[in-house]
Parts: C-alpha cells; structure tokens; sequence
C-alpha cells in the first residue's frame, strides 16, 4: 500500500509536528486529498502551534480551490 487519503486525515492527529506536515503536503497533491482534508485544513490553521504545519498548510493553501484557500489563510493569520 502506498499513501491514501484515509490514511492522511488519521496522521493529521498524529503526535510529530512533521508527520502532521507531510499529512498535510501529500493530501493536498491528490484531487481526493484536497477535498477529503478541506475541513481539517481549515480547523489545524485555525488550533495549530507548530509552526513546521502552519508553514506547510500556507503552501498547500495555494493549490485548494479559491474558497477554500481563502479560508484556511483568514485562520492562519487569526492564529
């Protein structure tokens, strides 16, 4: 098995600050990914400390459709 977006939303949880940002950077390369993690994108720019996985959703940001990088943005920045 490789990397599916299942498997992608459980890491977002996980305890290492970097397996959240590669969580974050892998889903945001599939169509699926991005779809399926839109909501918990907005909701970790919104409660995350780390600064790795903010820095990480910001550039996966660029990829999400307009209304969602705009929202996860307004987070980061309320953050």
């Amino acid at each position: 098995g490789g990397f599916s977006v299942e498997f992608g939303l459980e890491m977002l949880t996980h305890p290492d600050e970097h397996v959240r940002a590669w969580a974050v950077r892998l889903l945001g390369e599939s169509e699926s990914g991005r779809a399926a993690g839109s909501t918990r994108f907005r909701q970790l720019a919104e409660s995350e400390r780390s600064l790795v996985v903010l820095a990480q959703l910001a550039c996966t940001a660029r990829v999400l459709s307009p209304q969602s990088a705009s929202e996860v943005v307004l987070r980061l920045v309320a953050n």
